[in-house]
């Protein structure tokens, strides 16, 4: 889906539902959004509590937030931000 917000660009959310053991669901959520400062400041300043765990390849800086990933991508001179996290 997309959600639109009157402060930033548009957001593109999807989200996928399993059965647990448990016999409860769980879900997994993506959002994913441009902003057009550099990965850097992204994760200097908006995400500065998360943890680096390393770069996938080259590139792309992921975060730990315990049950929230934040995935970091240039994209000309801003960011491709990619959050993606597990809710039970």
């Amino acid at each position: 889906m997309e959600i639109q917000n009157p402060n930033a660009t548009p957001i593109y959310a999807s989200a996928s539902f399993a059965p647990l053991t448990s016999g409860q669901s769980g879900a997994v959520y993506d959002a994913i959004q441009y902003v057009q400062q550099s990965c850097d400041y992204v994760e200097k300043n908006i995400f500065k509590g998360l943890k680096r765990t390393g770069i996938l390849r080259k590139d792309i800086v992921a975060l730990d937030g315990g049950s929230v990933k934040i995935f970091l991508m240039p994209a000309g001179t801003g960011c491709i931000v990619i959050k993606k996290e597990v809710v039970q």
